[in-house]
């Protein structure tokens, strides 16, 4: 996720239509939310998404 927009708006989406329908007790979706986001704009773990579409 190098895009600064793309990387909001995944966010945003995570936080806005994903989390209201989980019930996890004991999860700060906002903070895995954000470790999710962290991980994904991550270089150096080549996610498989990325290696299959030549980025």
């Amino acid at each position: 996720m190098r895009d600064d927009v793309f990387r909001r708006a995944a966010r945003q989406l995570m936080l806005d239509e994903q989390a209201p329908t989980l019930t996890i007790t004991g999860v700060d979706l906002l903070a895995y939310a954000d470790s999710l986001i962290a991980r994904f704009s991550n270089p150096a773990l080549k996610h498989r998404t990325a290696n299959r579409h030549g980025r």
